[in-house]
């Protein structure tokens, strides 16, 4: 059966007790808020928490401005840190964003290597 357990922690720890215990990760306005400096460190963790071809599926903020949090997310950017550890299976724009995000959001799904 499904089980859902909420808890408070520091999301780069998540490997430390969770190490391959996830078949999907879903993301949401967590990888535009972190400092520019840990995104590897964000995308070796999801891959280290998700089983071998496990999914990690989300939505990226692409605002179009270089200050931040939340900071900008590009195609290139998602290439970049995640594309050592996923397959980026799906990049496309989102078509039902909330106002004031329309056409600046990647709905990307990416297979764990």
């Amino acid at each position: 059966g499904l089980s859902l357990q909420a808890m408070e922690r520091d999301i780069f720890t998540l490997q430390e007790d969770f190490a391959a215990e996830f078949d999907l990760v879903v993301e949401h306005t967590c990888f535009c808020a972190i400092p520019l400096d840990r995104r590897d460190a964000y995308a070796r963790t999801m891959a280290g928490v998700l089983v071998r071809g496990g999914i990690l599926s989300g939505l990226f903020w692409e605002l179009g401005e270089d200050e931040g949090p939340p900071f900008n997310t590009s195609r290139e950017d998602l290439h970049l840190h995640f594309g050592p550890f996923f397959d980026l299976v799906e990049i496309e724009r989102v078509g039902d964003s909330f106002p004031g995000r329309q056409d600046e959001e990647w709905l990307v799904r990416m297979v764990k290597k």
